[in-house]
């Protein structure tokens, strides 16, 4: 990811962020984009693992 980004809600931002369960170890722009798009993956990953988990057993894997 690159930017030259020029956000001015990042303050606001990392209260979300901190909101969501998330624990961002800077207050810059840069950080706070990549922590809300790795918020919205968890959360992809965690659905499809709970719509997927009884699908297999080990022998299939």
């Amino acid at each position: 990811m690159a930017g030259n980004f020029n956000m001015t809600n990042v303050d606001e931002l990392f209260n979300i962020l901190v909101g969501l369960g998330q624990h961002p170890k800077e207050k810059v722009d840069t950080v706070t984009v990549m922590e809300k798009i790795g918020h919205f993956l968890d959360e992809e990953v965690q659905s499809l693992f709970e719509k997927y988990k009884g699908q297999y057993t080990n022998r299939e894997v």
